[in-house]
């Protein structure tokens, strides 16, 4: 009797481990909290797309557009080409190979006067002839002190020029420019050919 009742008592333990739960492991989408925003939320890599854009707003966009070109076209005409009714000589810029209305201009014609660019005009400032290495304006010659453009006595031995094809100016193995790209009101200057050459400055044409 008392066998049996031990051999029940040692039975117990595996009847009850056979009966226990085995407790379930949490997947990651049961982990992820649930959104209470009540947003649809937009897989990665993937761009929301909003609202159409009207009609009218594509139209008017392209209006602006079109208006900016034609300022832009504007303002380029402005400064190359055209010198109108300008007659006689005088220095005018070249720029991408064609000739512009940007000429060079004297302050005044009188020794040591700096040159500027301005608007091609007739005005006797800008009245420069070519005549040998020399570069004349009424009874002075173009010259230069240092890096600028000058007007000089022609008997100073800073107004010899030579001329190279295709219309670079030199003195003193530099070029006659203007700082960058064609403007009016611009000090004219001798510069390192290649720099001038880079801004496209570097041509002139004396007709």
């Amino acid at each position: 009797m008392s066998a049996l009742v031990c051999s029940l008592l040692l039975m117990l333990p595996t009847a009850a481990m056979e009966h226990r739960q085995t407790p379930e492991i949490p997947t990651a989408s049961a982990l992820e909290e649930p959104s209470t925003s009540g947003e649809v939320e937009i897989p990665r890599g993937e761009k929301e797309i909003g609202p159409p854009v009207p009609l009218w707003a594509v139209e008017k966009t392209r209006g602006l557009q079109k208006k900016r070109r034609e300022r832009n076209k504007k303002k380029k005409k402005k400064k190359k080409g055209g010198g109108g009714s300008v007659s006689g000589p005088r220095i005018r810029l070249i720029f991408d190979g064609d000739k512009t209305n940007v000429c060079m201009e004297a302050r005044s014609i009188s020794n040591d006067a700096d040159v500027y660019t301005a608007r091609c005009s007739n005005s006797s400032k800008q009245q420069f002839k070519k005549e040998g290495s020399k570069i004349k304006i009424g009874s002075y010659c173009l010259g230069y002190s240092g890096m600028w453009l000058k007007i000089k006595s022609c008997s100073s031995s800073s107004t010899s020029w030579s001329w190279s094809a295709p219309g670079q100016m030199k003195a003193k193995g530099e070029c006659a420019t203007q700082r960058h790209e064609p403007g009016f009101n611009e000090r004219c200057k001798l510069q390192d050919c290649k720099r001038a050459q880079r801004h496209k400055t570097d041509k002139w044409d004396d007709s």
